[in-house]
């Protein structure tokens, strides 16, 4: 298995198309979507069919929550409010409620990692990882070896060997390790 993990898609149908044509040249067999298939973009609607045609795991981001559970957009600064309204307005009532009733977080069988979108120990509060702080807080909660989320826009992960703050690592190619956790 060969496994994609892709995020933070903001329905943006140029680039979902582009990452997944990298995904199948390198042999992908597998995919995981970490959230926000929606917000932003212009194509909510094509990105959630593409998604949804994967028939893969997908764990709910804060843009999918905010589109499809019908509530005012307060919180959100100009931008966002005005680009989440019109998303609204472009998708179905079936495909808001696909979205209202994705998981925050999808543990998947025992050999398969944990998705989420924001953080382990709080994903309904939309918390970011940055630094070796939220990253504690979150594999304190982390139950498998391998926990992929996204959120921040910033490719990086943690690892921890359980005694000792997570440290960062750039993003590149992290060799897995026995008996330590990765986020």
């Amino acid at each position: 298995m060969k496994l994609a993990v892709f995020g933070d898609v903001h329905a943006n149908l140029e680039a979902l198309t582009a990452v997944m044509a990298d995904a199948a040249s390198c042999g992908v067999t597998d995919y995981a979507c970490i959230g926000d298939v929606v917000g932003y973009g212009a194509n909510p609607s094509e990105c959630l069919s593409f998604v949804r045609g994967l028939d893969c795991p997908v764990v709910k981001g804060n843009h999918d929550a905010d589109v499809s559970n019908g509530e005012e957009l307060l919180k959100m600064n100009p931008v966002a409010r005005a680009a989440l309204e019109w998303t609204r307005d472009q998708l179905s009532a079936e495909e808001l409620q696909w979205l209202g009733a994705l998981p925050l977080v999808e543990l998947g069988g025992e050999s398969q990692p944990t998705f989420v979108h924001a953080t382990l120990h709080h994903p309904e509060h939309w918390l970011y990882v940055f630094d070796r702080f939220d990253a504690e807080a979150s594999m304190a909660r982390q139950t498998k070896e391998l926990c992929f989320y996204g959120h921040t826009h910033q490719p990086r992960a943690f690892v921890s060997n359980g005694q000792a703050f997570p440290l960062m690592k750039e993003a590149g190619d992290i060799p897995i390790e026995p008996g330590k956790k990765y986020l």
